[in-house]
């Protein structure tokens, strides 16, 4: 089943499912948490995350959306402006196996002053044990996009992650590029890396 309930300043769907337990913001149609029956907490999310209107939510699964990291344009917000917007609830539906939520954003007079399109923006979950996301764009234009996940880790020093490519832009490094030699991304220090040819999967261990 789901409900509706607020958190300060935002309302959030909740699941209560016998697979999974999860929340959705509808700022953003952000997912903040997904707990498959049985196990740990997949997703982090800070602590100190205000739950206001129109401020950008640290942790779960952001959509980043019309545009990846910095605008083009000066003086417009990093990662584009669909998590920071009310999207609203379009589809609910449910088996043995879990829960499907469909959220839709549509242009308005505000994003047309941020970015001067006429848009639909579907975000599809699917959630149960596993959890699958589907971003579907409706319109005339050129974007970039991602859902930007953080994930719950216990000890960082210890996470391994395949299934990256070998070469990546270092931008902790200014931005040179690297090859990673054994396949396996580990975490000794600080890493901010974007990998230029990554498999379809990649797996954290």
């Amino acid at each position: 089943m789901i409900s509706r309930r607020q958190l300060d300043d935002l309302e959030l769907i909740v699941i209560d499912h016998p697979q999974v337990k999860a929340s959705v913001a509808l700022q953003g149609a952000h997912l903040l948490s997904w707990k498959p029956a049985g196990e740990e907490e997949v997703l982090w999310l800070s602590n100190n995350t205000p739950f206001k209107q129109g401020v950008a939510l640290r942790g779960g699964v952001p959509i980043c959306w019309p545009w990846f990291g910095p605008s083009a344009q000066q003086g417009l917000p990093s990662h584009g402006f669909a998590r920071n917007l009310p999207w609203t609830l379009e589809g609910h539906d449910e088996d043995d196996s879990g829960v499907m939520l469909t959220f839709a954003l549509q242009h308005s007079a505000e994003t047309m002053k941020l970015w001067p399109h006429e848009f639909t923006l579907y975000a599809r979950f699917k959630l149960g044990k596993t959890c699958e996301i589907e971003l579907e764009a409706h319109g005339e234009f050129e974007t970039t996009s991602a859902l930007h996940s953080y994930f719950n880790v216990g000890d960082i020093a210890a996470v391994k992650v395949s299934g990256l490519g070998e070469r990546y832009i270092d931008k902790v490094n200014n931005a040179e590029e690297g090859v990673l030699s054994n396949g396996v991304q580990t975490f000794p220090d600080r890493t901010d890396r974007v990998y230029l040819n990554a498999d379809s999967c990649s797996v954290i261990h």
